[in-house]
């Protein structure tokens, strides 16, 4: 199945297979809200896979989240930036291996901007819904928006 997924300002058009759906990265997916000072919180999957259920999902959401919050904090987007991208995929990969899923592979992709920027990100997979899985966690402090994709694939 082929998956196709664009982010612009917070949307997510989720394509599965051919079928166009749209969800949004804020709608019942993940909601918004306000958690120690940041502005909006957000988390939305694509997979439906049967060994990264829903709880297994809800619990990397959760777990990253305050890890991002706790990396972006109030810092200033700035020539250190890649600091900051780098700890937050290192948290996302370290938050992927606790859930301990046997027999995956998992890629971290972060995007940092400015809060005040805009944004546009796309992305194309070919994989078994069953099996594999992208996450998608935003993260709106202060100063920067921090997209966090992470993704699952079964080997």
């Amino acid at each position: 199945n082929q998956n196709n997924n664009n982010n612009g300002n917070g949307d997510n058009n989720n394509g599965q297979g051919g079928q166009g759906q749209q969800k949004s990265l804020f709608g019942g997916a993940g909601g918004v809200g306000g958690v120690g000072g940041v502005g909006g919180v957000g988390g939305y999957s694509s997979g439906k896979s049967k060994y990264w259920d829903q709880q297994a999902q809800n619990e990397f959401t959760m777990n990253v989240r305050q890890k991002m919050i706790q990396i972006l904090g109030n810092k200033q987007f700035d020539q250190n930036v890649h600091n900051l991208t780098n700890a937050i995929n290192a948290a996302s990969d370290e938050c992927l291996k606790a859930l301990q899923k046997p027999n995956y592979k998992y890629i971290s992709h972060t995007l940092l901007v400015p809060s005040n920027g805009g944004y546009n990100m796309g992305q194309s997979t070919y994989w078994q819904a069953k099996t594999d899985v992208c996450i998608t966690v935003r993260v709106d402090s202060q100063n920067i928006v921090a997209i966090l994709e992470a993704f699952a694939v079964g080997m």
